[in-house]
């Protein structure tokens, strides 16, 4: 008969990787540490935000991630946050607020 399990040496790796994954996660919330808590209250002031849109206008409001650009068009990493006055279902419904 097989005798199932892992050995020692597979669970070192695996710990092993772990940890190193786990420090690098903990090093990049280390350069930037209100970045996540920035975040969240932005999104909280943009909905809230919406919210006061879409209740004094008859066509509502849209919020939109898109990707973030630099100079020339050129691509950076991540996305932002678009309010938009509107709905898109209609020509020229929408505008940047």
């Amino acid at each position: 008969m097989r005798e199932r399990g892992f050995t020692l040496i597979e669970v070192v790796i695996a710990v092993a990787v772990l940890s190193i994954i786990v420090a690098a996660g903990a090093w990049a919330f280390t350069l930037h540490p209100n970045a996540l808590a920035a975040a969240g209250d932005d999104l909280d002031s943009s909905l809230a935000n919406a919210r006061a849109i879409a209740a004094s206008s008859g066509n509502g409001a849209t919020l939109v991630f898109a990707p973030r650009t630099g100079p020339g068009g050129s691509s950076i990493a991540g996305f932002e946050l678009r309010l938009y006055r509107g709905r898109p279902n209609a020509a020229n419904a929408v505008t940047a607020t």
